[in-house]
C-alpha cells in the first residue's frame, strides 16, 4: 500500500486536540475500515470522526490506499457558529509518483467582517506559496462553486510532499490561531444550516464516486453520507 500521508491525519489531530478535546464518535467496524476490490484490485479505505467536547466543531478524517493509490483527507468543521470559526479542509490525491490533486482551504460560510480579517491575515502566506504550487489549468466547478479566495488547487511531484506538508502547517497554524482566540465565544449546538449546505455540496460531488464502482456503491453512498460527510 502506498503510504505517503500520515502526517495529514496526525499533524491535524495534535494541533487541535489540546483545544477541543476530540472525542471520538463511534461508527460501525465496515466505516472505519475496510478492503473494497475494485475493478479486481484491492483499495483500503479508513476513517474516524471526532466531536469537540464542547460541541462546537467536528473533525472527520478518511484515507484511501492501494498500491498505486494514497488520497488523504481531513475536515474541521464548525458547527452552529459559522460566524466566528471557519471549515479547514484539504485532500491530497497521489497516483503513482504524482500528486494529481492538491486542495487546501479555509473557508467562512459566513462571508462577514471576520472573515475579511481573516483572510488578509492569511493572504501573503497564499501569495508566497502560490508560485511553489500554481493553479491546476482545470478546476472542478464543484470546487470553484465553494473555494474561497486563499484556496489552493495544484498538482506536484512526489518530491514535494515535504513543502506541502509546510505549507498544510501554515495553513492550519493560521486557523487554529483564530480559533483559539474566539474559542471562548464559540457557540456550542448540531451543525447549522450553512454547514449542511456546505456538507451536502461535497457529498454529492465526492470524486470517490467516480473511482469507486459496482458492487462497492452502496457502500460508499453510506459511508459517504451517513459518516464522512455526517
Amino acid at each position: 500500500m502506498k503510504n505517503n500521508f500520515d502526517w495529514t491525519f496526525l499533524d491535524a489531530f495534535e494541533k487541535t486536540n489540546p483545544l477541543f478535546n476530540w472525542i471520538n464518535v463511534n461508527r460501525p467496524a465496515e466505516f472505519e475500515k475496510k478492503t473494497l476490490l475494485n475493478n479486481g484490485k484491492e483499495i483500503l479505505i479508513s476513517s474516524s470522526g471526532f466531536v469537540a467536547q464542547n460541541k462546537t466543531a467536528t473533525f472527520r478524517y478518511a484515507r484511501t490506499q492501494s498500491a498505486v493509490v494514497d488520497i488523504a483527507t481531513v475536515i474541521i468543521y464548525p458547527t452552529a457558529d459559522t460566524n466566528q470559526l471557519p471549515v479547514f479542509a484539504c485532500e491530497w490525491v497521489l497516483i503513482q509518483n504524482n500528486i494529481h490533486v492538491i486542495a487546501l482551504d479555509i473557508v467562512w460560510l459566513d462571508h462577514n467582517n471576520s472573515a475579511k480579517k481573516f483572510y488578509s491575515q492569511l493572504a501573503k502566506v497564499h501569495s508566497h506559496w502560490a508560485p511553489i504550487f500554481p493553479e491546476k489549468k482545470e478546476i472542478p466547478q464543484w470546487f470553484k462553486e465553494i473555494a474561497s479566495e486563499v484556496a489552493v488547487f495544484s498538482e506536484a511531484d512526489i518530491s514535494q510532499i515535504a513543502q506541502l506538508q509546510q505549507l498544510f502547517n501554515l495553513y492550519l497554524d493560521k486557523w487554529m490561531d483564530w480559533a483559539e482566540q474566539h474559542y471562548s465565544q464559540l457557540l456550542p449546538g448540531p451543525d447549522n444550516e450553512l454547514v449542511k449546505k456546505f456538507k451536502h455540496h461535497h457529498y454529492i460531488n465526492s470524486p470517490a464516486k467516480a473511482i469507486i464502482k459496482g458492487d462497492n456503491e452502496a457502500w460508499l453512498n453510506t459511508f459517504l453520507k451517513e459518516y464522512h460527510f455526517a
